[in-house]
């Protein structure tokens, strides 16, 4: 399982086709390192796939590197 932590500045209601910009981590980065990149696209699954997006920006603060 990988996990994914995401967050967004305030509340909010999206409805189907609405589109947003979030922050987020990954739980387990020695496994994502070399392909979370700006570009790269994904969808998020969570019994069943329900949203798709967009590497914007990576940040490497905060990303231990793996020995």
């Amino acid at each position: 399982m990988h996990t994914v932590g995401m967050w967004r500045e305030g509340a909010a209601k999206f409805e189907e086709g609405d589109e947003t910009e979030v922050g987020c981590v990954v739980i387990y980065p020695e496994e994502f390192s070399s392909v979370v990149k700006p570009g790269v696209l994904f969808e998020l699954w969570d019994s069943g796939f329900f949203a798709e997006g967009q590497v914007i920006e990576r940040c490497e603060e905060g990303w231990e590197v793996a020995p």
